[in-house]
């Protein structure tokens, strides 16, 4: 496993299980891929490579939150559960090379994983829900919870923090966000 040099044998081990679930789910869930969503998938891809650019100031917060979260919820309301993934994915490695480039393969490969796991889950909450709004209010509360809850064990372990410490101090104020998100892909991606 030469790409996870630096890592504990124990994290190298998680991270490249978490990447192997993830390909082998977004695979069974894309087994039917056709060429007619191709185009959809590669334009959803290309905006949210964008978004992961484009960072919102938030009222009370010192940082900025990247826009690649609302075309991931797009991707969700509108492609099968593999490409959606794979948006997620390459929305959340977008968003760190660009931000921190100088970081670790490790930390990108769980910041791709990650997010794509919890794509994988909303898109699954969102087919279960009935009316596009409230499926995609339950898949952003699905994908907020999941990629924010994964990000803060990652940051608690590294930090040796406790986990809702960690969780609450640096993720809890993105959930209106995410609700608004919810809204503006309704808006954008289901009319």
């Amino acid at each position: 496993m030469t790409f996870l040099t630096g890592t504990s044998g124990k994290w190298a081990a998680r991270i490249a299980a978490m990447a192997a679930i993830v390909a082998g789910a977004s695979y069974l869930a894309s087994a039917g891929w056709t060429a007619e969503g191709t185009p959809r998938f590669l334009l959803y891809l290309l905006i949210t490579i964008a978004a992961s650019r484009m960072r919102v100031k938030l009222p009370g917060y010192l940082g900025a939150m990247s826009l690649n979260f609302v075309f991931t919820l797009i991707a969700i309301a509108e492609l099968d559960a593999g490409r959606a993934a794979i948006v997620a994915f390459t929305g959340a490695l977008a968003e760190c090379c660009w931000e921190l480039p100088q970081l670790r393969v490790t930390r990108l490969a769980f910041e791709g994983v990650n997010s794509g796991a919890a794509a994988l889950a909303a898109h699954s909450l969102y087919r279960w829900q009935s009316g596009p709004l409230l499926g995609l209010v339950g898949a952003s509360l699905a994908y907020f919870i999941l990629s924010t809850a994964g990000a803060a064990c990652y940051y608690a372990i590294a930090e040796k923090r406790k986990f809702i410490e960690t969780w609450r101090d640096c993720y809890v104020w993105r959930f209106p966000f995410h609700i608004v998100g919810a809204s503006v892909a309704w808006a954008v991606g289901t009319q």
